[in-house]
């Protein structure tokens, strides 16, 4: 989408580094962390966020009211 004349370009925002190592077998790629996740420095920080739901019922776990630090890992 082209700016229009006076319009300012939207500020940059950042991304975290990947979170990865030799032994990870599946990668999810998404799109950029929207600002509550950048915020608090957490993958989809918003509970109520459908990622968190469709990987629970893949792993038969109820994730959305799990602590980040309980979130599943390199599994």
């Amino acid at each position: 989408m082209a700016l229009r004349i006076g319009q300012r370009p939207a500020q940059r925002k950042a991304a975290f580094p990947p979170s990865v190592d030799a032994g990870t077998r599946l990668l999810i790629l998404g799109s950029l962390p929207g600002d509550a996740s950048i915020k608090q420095g957490e993958y989809y920080a918003h509970r109520g966020n459908a990622f968190w739901a469709l990987i629970g019922d893949v792993l038969d776990e109820d994730l959305r009211s799990a602590p980040y630090a309980a979130m599943p890992s390199g599994r």
